[in-house]
């Protein structure tokens, strides 16, 4: 029984020892994976996202409708009688953050030295940043009306109180609305 065990054991070390080679991050990468995200993709899936976060069956089928009493539902009655679940809370807010991310995503890739010249294939990069620019507005406008002050992120502008999208913040700054709204 010991003979065997040991034989057992001495082939586990030497398969283990020699199953490992050194180029295994070469052999690991996909060929087929692009490393960043393409601008469109980005921008069309955050736009699809944002429209069915917002203007969904749910958020308006089941919170905007009882709400404004256009209809009423028998299951479920919370949102007839004004009652806000935090589920749907919830969602709108990650919503928009996680578009935001999305446009300021291809923000950064149109400004980037490094892949500025590969996201022009896909469009003019400032019309790119206009266009991001343009949804990141709508996306806080719709964030400040449901939510008063939020973490805020203004292209291009230095203000200490604008810390949202900031990965490195795990606890960004709620900014004031009045400030957002001195921006527009």
């Amino acid at each position: 029984m010991k003979k065997i065990f040991f034989a057992i054991c001495t082939a586990t070390l030497v398969l283990s020892t020699q199953s490992c080679r050194q180029d295994f991050e070469e052999i690991n990468t996909s060929p087929n994976s692009p490393e960043i995200s393409l601008t469109y993709g980005l921008f069309n899936s955050a736009n699809k996202e944002l429209m069915d976060g917002t203007r969904g069956g749910f958020p308006s089928g089941r919170v905007a409708l009882p709400w404004m009493q256009y209809s009423a539902q028998r299951n479920y009655t919370e949102e007839d009688k004004f009652q806000y679940r935090l589920t749907s809370g919830d969602a709108f807010w990650n919503t928009f953050y996680l578009t935001a991310q999305d446009y300021k995503n291809i923000i950064d890739l149109n400004e980037d030295p490094k892949y500025k010249v590969q996201m022009s294939a896909y469009g003019s990069n400032k019309n790119q940043i206009a266009a991001s620019r343009v949804m990141l507005a709508y996306v806080f406008s719709n964030l400040v009306d449901r939510f008063g002050d939020v973490p805020y992120y203004s292209y291009g502008n230095k203000d200490a109180d604008f810390q949202a999208l900031d990965i490195t913040n795990v606890t960004p700054k709620f900014a004031p609305q009045q400030k957002y709204m001195l921006i527009f």
